[in-house]
This record gives structure tokens, C-alpha cells and sequence, in this order.
């Protein structure tokens, strides 16, 4: 399958099981100052900006470090959490990442949700280190 569109579907999985919780859809595929934002959405008076990880599981199975998951870095959390507090205006915000792991082999999918990923801004290395 395409990779562009297995993120898409996993994007739209994603917007589905958040809808589903309650959480108001914003925008999808924003294109920021930061980068594109895959979903902006609101959890209550919270404004998240959700990084979303689609993956298809190896024959093998997912092995360390290979799950969609381990692919959202530091760095882009970062930018991404300077993004949803400008969204936020002044609000509450934070950036949580979804990993879509689809299994072709047991028919299944899987959207793991982590809360809150991005490291606090004043967590950045000094220019020199």
C-alpha cells in the first residue's frame, strides 16, 4: 500500500476515535509556521496538536525502535509544542502523538494514544553541547 495513504487513513482513524472521545477537530494538515500539523483539535479547553504515526507491523513484528511510534523525535515535538501554544492563544496546550499500527497479517488496527510527548520547552540543549 501507498505510505501517503496509509498516513491518511491513520489520520483519519485518528480524527474518527477523537471525535468519538468528545474532542472538537480544528484542523487537519495545517500548514504552520513550525511545519504541518497533522490534526489540531480541542480536549475541552485544551487545544492539542496530535502528531499521528501510521506503521504497518513487520512479518516479524514490530522490534525495538521500529514502532511508529519511536519515529516522532524530540526536535519536532518542540516545534510542534511552540505551534500548539501559539494556537492556543494563551490557553492550556499540549502536543500528544497517535500511532496507528496496522497488522495485515491479524487483521487488525491499533491507535496507541500518548498524552502530552513534547519535552518543556525550556528542556532545549544550549547551543554549545
Amino acid at each position: 500500500m501507498d505510505p501517503h495513504l496509509l498516513g491518511r487513513i491513520g489520520e483519519e482513524l485518528v480524527c474518527r476515535a477523537l471525535r468519538g472521545a468528545g474532542w472538537r477537530i480544528r484542523a487537519r494538515n495545517l500548514a504552520a509556521p513550525e511545519g504541518e500539523l497533522d490534526v489540531v483539535a480541542e480536549d475541552g479547553p485544551v487545544t492539542v496538536v496530535v502528531e499521528v504515526k501510521t506503521g504497518r507491523e513487520p512479518p516479524g513484528g514490530w522490534a525495538e525502535g521500529l514502532r511508529p511510534s519511536d519515529r516522532l523525535r524530540s526536535e519536532g515535538a518542540r516545534r510542534r509544542q511552540r505551534a500548539a501554544l501559539r494556537l492556543a492563544g494563551g490557553g492550556p496546550a499540549r502536543v500528544d502523538l497517535v500511532a496507528v499500527e496496522v497488522s495485515v497479517t491479524r487483521h487488525a488496527v491499533h491507535l496507541r494514544h500518548h498524552v502530552d510527548v513534547a519535552p518543556p520547552l525550556s528542556a532545549r540543549p544550549s547551543p554549545g553541547r
